[in-house]
């Protein structure tokens, strides 16, 4: 999950998934979901990443946000 901590409030309505034997998220069964109604990003806000369940052999993990314009 991507958490606004500033707005305490999550980011994505679907959480964000990496399927077993993957090492990204672009092609999990599950895709993510933004949630619209807090998809608002203000200079200043911090963002965490809320980690749920780890795999086996799993050793890390980062997330790439990227924030464009509408």
């Amino acid at each position: 999950q991507l958490r606004n901590v500033t707005d305490a409030v999550d980011v994505l309505s679907t959480k964000l998934t990496v399927d077993s034997g993957e090492t990204d998220s672009t092609t999990a069964a599950t895709p993510p979901v933004i949630n619209t109604s807090n998809d608002d990003v203000a200079s200043g806000d911090q963002f965490a990443i809320d980690v749920d369940v780890a795999g086996t052999s799993t050793l890390y993990a980062y997330m790439e946000i990227n924030f464009g314009k509408p």
